[in-house]
């Protein structure tokens, strides 16, 4: 699905440059500036972008099996009134008050 969604983009912003090429072949000021330029940027601006993450989401894998669950740990935290040991994927301990410094809001009940 997602190679689907990065190829019709592509293939979308070769379509915008062939008209962007015919416009300026034919002297067409108008259509180059408010049709191709603004269609590259508002096509880009929105698919582009969502291809963009698609790419940094290939490259940097989500762990969803260790650190990283963050949530349940607040969770954890705030259901029995002490704060879990965090380790990193080198064995580093992180500190005991990490939780209460970067804890934003309340689990729910």
């Amino acid at each position: 699905m997602k190679m689907s969604v990065i190829f019709g983009v592509l293939h979308m912003n070769f379509g915008v440059l062939i008209k962007g090429t015919n416009a300026v072949f034919r002297a067409n000021w108008p259509i180059f500036f408010c049709e191709v330029v603004a269609g590259l940027v508002i096509l880009n601006g929105l698919f582009g972008w969502m291809d963009l993450l698609i790419f940094v989401k290939w490259m940097h894998p989500a762990n969803i099996y260790g650190w990283g669950e963050v949530g349940t740990i607040w969770c954890a935290t705030d259901i029995s009134g002490t704060t879990p040991k965090l380790s990193d994927p080198n064995g580093a301990n992180t500190p005991d008050n990490w939780i209460s410094i970067t804890k934003t809001s309340d689990c729910p009940d």
